[in-house]
């Protein structure tokens, strides 16, 4: 999510565990808009055009608040971001460690919403950070694919694959 990050874990048909997480995609926007001393919607934009895990890009072009372009040193950008994802990521591990349940290395994580699974290169990044497969559902029509429908599509695709395995 943009101002918070909910963790839930499903098992069959049942939600078993719920936390919601004090940061989100918005924090990352937040540490950039302070670290670039640009506002937030300039952030945002230098947000969605980088790629986390990527070769390094030189430079990234954003426009200010009154479409001036602007560009920032791709190298300072990625000391700006990956340092949040990776606390996100902590955050995300700790609290299924809380949780009290093991959970099996084939689980698979699911990425909704409109933080991380809207960054170029989020899943891969979490997946490598969190040792775990991460899938983002991807939408059945192009009117949803928006953050708002991101968690409900990602229940109905783990409801999907759960009928399917037991039809196996």
């Amino acid at each position: 999510g943009y101002i918070t990050t909910e963790v839930m874990v499903v098992e069959g048909d049942a939600l078993i565990y719920h936390n919601i997480l004090p940061e989100g995609g918005g924090h990352i926007a937040a540490d950039l808009a302070y670290g670039l001393e640009c506002s937030m919607l300039t952030a945002e934009q230098v947000k969605r055009k980088f790629a986390l895990g990527s070769v390094p890009q030189a430079k990234i072009d954003a426009n200010d608040n009154e479409g001036n372009p602007l560009t920032f040193d791709g190298t300072f950008v990625r000391a700006i971001i990956e340092p949040r994802v990776d606390e996100i990521a902590q955050l995300i591990q700790e609290s299924l460690s809380s949780m009290g349940l093991m959970l099996s290395s084939r689980n698979t994580y699911y990425l909704t919403g409109g933080g991380l699974a809207m960054m170029r290169g989020g899943r891969e990044y979490l997946s490598t950070q969190l040792e775990r497969a991460v899938k983002a559902p991807l939408p059945l029509a192009a009117k949803l694919n928006s953050p708002m429908y991101s968690s409900s599509l990602g229940l109905l695709e783990l409801v999907y694959e759960s009928l399917a395995q037991e039809q196996e």
